[in-house]
């Protein structure tokens, strides 16, 4: 008799397989699906919308027809809850689709050149990951708040001192 023939299981099924497995990983994935579906249908969910105002409920507390209750000028916290997740999300899709694109671009040219090339680029990294980024883009974005460009403001200091830690391990 013959040895058994081998089976070959395809690489998708082997990676679907083992992400199942892993019980926090699709908790996560759970969540984001959630977090976008809402983020999507939500405002149709809301009868209010998130710059509408109501006259007759300033600062009130959750109640049926508000149910995150309203602001001190009458906003429904709910609506604005569903709008600021809206943006939250496409903020947060942007700086990861661009840290991730300039992280894999630096750190492979910086890797394939090697030598000084590379010696010099992580002394700029290592000299970036110094500067304390959380109270610049606070600082920054905050002065900018209100205007209308101030979320791309946000995603360009988000990308700026994101992509440094991705770049080194490139």
């Amino acid at each position: 008799m013959g040895e058994p023939l081998p089976v070959h299981i395809k690489r998708s099924r082997l990676l679907r397989a083992r992400f199942l497995r892993n019980r926090t990983a699709v908790a996560g994935l759970i969540v984001i699906f959630l977090l976008v579906a809402i983020a999507v249908f939500g405002p149709w969910l809301s009868p209010w919308s998130y710059d509408e105002v109501d006259r007759a409920a300033y600062l009130k507390p959750p109640s049926w027809q508000h149910p995150l209750g309203t602001t001190q000028s009458g906003r429904d916290m709910w609506a604005l809850t569903l709008h600021g997740l809206r943006k939250s999300l496409i903020i947060g899709l942007v700086v990861a689709i661009l840290t991730t694109s300039i992280a894999a671009v630096v750190g492979a040219f910086a890797a394939y050149y090697g030598g000084w090339l590379e010696r010099f680029s992580l002394w700029i990294i290592d000299l970036m990951l110094v500067i304390p980024s959380f109270l610049l883009i606070a600082l920054v974005a905050g002065n900018s708040a209100g205007d209308t460009g101030s979320w791309l403001i946000l995603v360009l200091l988000l990308t700026l001192f994101g992509w440094m830690l991705s770049a080194r391990v490139v």
